[in-house]
């Protein structure tokens, strides 16, 4: 999956997703690999130019009704480049507790 959102004259910060399902009765694992780029270097985002950010999450869902899921996760990101150094030399890790409808 592709997003694009423009931030002005010739400048996009794009977004690129990639999502691997496993079902394992009514339990779903599920991989999602981000990668966060952008044409132009943006301060108040916090973006710089190039690539940015990627962010890895793997999330283990259990459908309650099909309409209605809980699920719990971890993710881990990571920055480069001119992002890096705006945020700072640091990895995230992300522990995720949610509802999905």
């Amino acid at each position: 999956m592709l997003h694009l959102r423009p931030l002005g004259h010739l400048s996009y910060l794009i977004l690129i997703i990639s999502k691997v399902e496993v079902s394992l009765t009514s339990r779903k694992g599920e991989l999602y690999l981000k990668v966060w780029t952008s044409t132009k270097k943006i301060e108040p985002l916090e973006v710089g130019s190039g690539l940015s950010k990627t962010e890895l999450a793997l999330r283990l869902r259990h459908e309650i009704k099909r309409e209605f899921a809980s699920y719990v996760g971890v993710s881990w990101e990571r920055h480069f480049g001119q992002t890096k150094e705006m945020v700072g030399e640091r990895d995230l890790i992300n522990f995720l507790v949610g509802l999905k409808t």
